[in-house]
């Protein structure tokens, strides 16, 4: 083995120590956001959260810190009160238009019909579960309807929306 291919093959195991120290490095966020979320079974998750009267600097802070949360643990959606707060928001990511947050959202429409799936949860230790919920939802926000089946009203993004 000529010095030239020493050296090419030592770049590429720098490269996978690398890779694997980047690896390691995500998963121990993933593991300090999900210790910092309530998980089933904890009696908060079934209390009833409280409006949000005004969106103010605590409010936006609130979002921002569920955001990095739901972001760090490699989640799609956070309500409040899976982080123990009791107010009437989450945050979900919604495709190409990134992280959003639902102020007060309000169920108008529920369909009997449902799906089983399975999906992430971020309540669980499990990354996976199967899981039955209505195949359709409409949310009221500010006013206008935004139908979406529940996997995607659990994403998270930084835009806040008012329902009113």
């Amino acid at each position: 083995m000529s010095d030239h291919d020493h050296d090419h093959e030592h770049d590429r195991e720098h490269e996978l120590d690398e890779e694997a120290a980047a690896e390691a490095e995500l998963e121990a966020r993933r593991q300090l956001a999900l210790a910092q979320i309530r998980q089933y079974g904890d009696p908060v998750l079934r209390m009833q959260a409280h409006e949000i009267g005004e969106i103010d600097d605590d409010v936006r802070r609130l979002v921002d810190r569920m955001t990095s949360l739901m972001e760090d643990a490699q989640g799609v959606g956070l309500a409040a009160t899976q982080v123990g707060v009791l107010r009437r928001l989450f945050v979900f990511v919604n495709g190409e238009d990134g992280p959003q947050a639902v102020v007060n959202p309000i169920v108008v429409e529920r369909v009997d019909e449902t799906e089983t799936d399975e999906e992430g949860c971020l309540r669980s230790s499990a990354r996976c579960a199967s899981s039955s919920r209505g195949s359709m939802r409409t949310v009221s926000r500010c006013g206008t309807s935004s139908r979406t089946t529940p996997r995607e009203s659990c994403s998270t993004s930084s835009t806040i929306s008012r329902a009113c």
